[in-house]
C-alpha cells in the first residue's frame, strides 16, 4: 500500500521553525467559504452581460465588511493597500455606527492599517473623512480607539504594506486579494479577484499577523489617532504609542461548529505573512516547498508570474523553481493562467506587461537551459501549458491584439506597462478581462489564497494554506471555472 504524501501545511510548517509567530500559525478548525467576484462565469463579454453582476459582488462584499466591523467586540483590524473608496468606505462608516450604536461606551479598539501605492496616495484624505464621520455621528472615541497607520518605506527597496485583512475578535476574518476599490471591481470593465471569508482560528491569526506590523513598523509606520476632540493626533513611535496601538489579540478557545450553511466548508490552515523590509517572509518559504512538493498537478492564477520591468530574470524565483519542478517529476502537470497583454480595469494596469505569451516563453526557456538533455526538456514542455485569463467561451487571435472588452468607457483605457522600464506606453489601449488572484493549488488538495503575488516583490503581505474539504470545493468552485475557459487558449510549445 502507497504511503499517503505527507501534508504540505506540516511540510512548511517545520520550514518555518524558528520565525516569528506572528508570520506563520496552524489551526484546525475553520470554516471557509470563497469569494470571488465579479463571479460571471460564462456570462457573455460585454457591458450588459456583467456589469449588474459585477455591482453586486461589491456590493455582498461590502456588506461582509460591513458585518464584520459591525459585530465587533473589542478589537477590529482593517489592513490594505490604500483605504476604502466608494461603496467599501460607506461599509466601513456604517459598520462603525452601529458598533457604535451597539456598545455604547464599551471600550473597544479600531486599527486602520495602509500602504502607499506612489501617486496615488489617498490616506491623509480617508483620515480626515474619518475624523469627521466620527465627530458628526457622535463617536464615542473616548472608549473607542480609532487608529489610523501607514506602513511603507522607499529605503533599502521599495516595500509597503500590500495585505488585505478586515477581521474583528479573532473570530472572523475576510482575507485575499480584494483592495478595497469598488471603482476596479463594481464597474464596466471589472477585475476579477478572489478572497475568502474565515471563522475559527485562522481569523485570530489574520489579526496576530496585524499586530507583527504595528510592533515591527516602528519609524516606518506613521500612525494618527482620532482623539477626543476628534483631531488627528500623531502617535511618535516609541513605547507610549506602543502601549495605544498593541492590542496582543488571542487565539479564541472555542471550537468553530462544522457546519456554517450553503458555501461554507471546513479547513485546516497554515497562517502565512511576509514582512517585506521587516524580514519573516514566511509566505516565501510556502511558496517553494508547495511547487517543488507537488506530485501530480500544480495549477496557478496569478495577475503575473513576471515583472522584468523591475526585477532580473534571476530573480523570478517561483519561474525558477516551476521549471525545476517540472524537470524533477515525469508526473507533474502544471497550469499556469494569468492576466492577456492589456489587462486593464478602473483605469489601472493589471498586467506587467508579459501576458501568458511572454510567461509561457520564459517558463520554456528556463525549462531548456536547465534539463540534463533535450529528452528531459520535452517531456517537462508537455507537462505544462500556460493561458491567458479567461471567464467564458471568448474567441479571439491572440492577447494583446483582439482579445479586448466591447466599447469600454474612455477612463478604461492605458497604456501597456513596459516589460524593461516599469513604466506605461504612451499610447493607451482598450483593455483586456484583468486578473488580480494570487491562488496556486497543489495536488488538488492544498491551496495559497491571499495578497501575495508570485512575481518578486519586497512588499508584506498576508495569506492562507488550507487543506480539507474546503480545498477541494476551491478546485470544484472556483480553479475548474478557470481552467475550462482559459485551457482552450493555452500555450502548450
Amino acid at each position: 500500500m502507497e504511503a499517503m504524501p505527507p501534508s504540505f501545511i506540516d511540510t512548511v510548517e517545520q520550514a518555518l521553525g524558528g520565525m516569528d509567530a506572528g508570520v506563520h500559525a496552524v489551526s484546525e478548525a475553520n470554516l471557509i467559504r470563497i469569494i470571488d467576484t465579479p463571479h460571471v462565469w460564462g456570462r457573455p463579454m460585454t457591458s450588459s452581460g456583467v456589469s449588474a453582476l459585477a455591482a453586486q459582488s461589491v456590493q455582498d462584499m461590502a456588506g461582509i465588511v460591513e458585518s464584520i466591523i459591525a459585530g465587533a467586540n473589542q478589537h477590529v483590524d482593517i489592513v490594505s493597500l490604500n483605504p476604502p473608496l466608494g461603496v467599501f468606505q460607506k461599509a466601513v462608516e456604517n459598520g462603525l455606527a452601529k458598533l457604535a450604536q451597539r456598545i455604547g461606551t464599551a471600550p473597544i479598539t479600531i486599527r486602520f492599517l495602509f500602504g502607499y501605492v506612489m501617486l496615488y496616495d489617498t490616506v491623509t484624505k480617508f483620515q480626515e473623512r474619518l475624523a469627521t464621520f466620527c465627530k458628526e455621528n457622535k463617536l464615542p472615541v473616548q472608549t473607542m480607539t480609532i487608529l489610523v497607520g501607514q506602513l511603507s518605506t522607499s529605503l533599502a527597496g521599495a516595500s509597503w504594506n500590500h495585505a488585505k485583512i478586515v477581521a474583528a475578535d479573532g473570530s472572523v476574518a475576510l482575507v485575499g486579494g480584494h483592495n478595497l476599490w469598488d471603482g476596479a471591481y463594481g464597474s464596466y470593465p471589472p477585475v476579477h479577484d478572489i478572497s475568502v471569508e474565515v471563522r475559527g482560528g485562522a481569523a485570530a491569526h489574520a489579526q496576530q499577523f496585524a499586530e507583527f506590523l504595528w510592533r515591527k513598523g516602528e519609524n516606518l509606520l506613521i500612525v494618527k489617532r482620532i482623539n477626543q476632540s476628534f483631531a488627528l493626533a500623531a502617535l511618535a513611535a516609541g513605547t507610549a504609542r506602543d502601549q495605544v496601538t498593541l492590542t496582543h489579540p488571542a487565539v479564541p478557545q472555542t471550537q468553530v461548529q462544522q457546519e456554517g450553511g450553503e458555501g461554507w466548508a471546513p479547513g485546516r490552515v497554515l497562517s502565512l505573512g511576509r514582512g517585506g523590509v521587516l524580514g519573516q517572509n514566511a509566505s516565501d518559504v510556502a511558496k517553494e516547498q508547495v511547487i517543488k512538493g507537488a506530485r501530480s498537478s500544480l495549477y496557478i492564477c496569478q495577475q503575473d508570474l513576471m515583472f522584468t520591468g523591475a526585477n532580473k530574470e534571476r530573480e523570478h524565483l517561483v519561474c525558477h523553481w516551476i521549471a525545476e519542478a517540472l524537470l524533477a517529476s515525469d508526473t507533474l502537470k502544471v497550469n499556469v493562467v494569468v492576466s492577456p497583454l492589456d489587462a486593464a480595469g478602473g483605469g489601472q494596469q493589471y498586467s506587467w506587461g508579459n501576458g501568458a505569451s511572454g510567461t509561457n516563453e520564459f517558463l520554456r526557456r528556463l525549462i531548456t537551459e536547465k534539463a540534463a538533455s533535450k529528452t528531459k526538456a520535452g517531456g517537462a514542455n508537455e507537462r505544462l501549458a500556460v493561458a491567458p485569463f479567461c471567464f467564458n467561451e471568448v474567441k479571439f487571435t491572440a492577447e494583446g491584439t483582439d482579445y479586448k472588452w466591447p466599447d469600454p468607457p474612455s477612463g478604461s483605457r492605458c497604456g501597456r506597462m513596459g516589460t524593461v522600464v516599469p513604466t506605461p506606453a504612451i499610447f493607451s489601449s482598450d483593455p483586456a478581462p484583468g486578473n488580480h488572484a494570487k491562488v496556486y493549488i497543489a495536488d488538488e488538495s492544498c491551496y495559497y489564497v491571499g495578497s501575495d503575488n508570485l512575481y518578486p516583490h519586497n512588499l508584506m503581505e498576508f495569506g492562507y494554506l488550507v487543506e480539507g474539504k474546503a480545498a477541494t470545493d476551491l478546485v470544484r468552485d472556483y480553479w475548474n471555472q478557470v481552467w475550462a475557459y482559459s485551457a482552450p487558449h493555452a500555450y502548450k510549445k
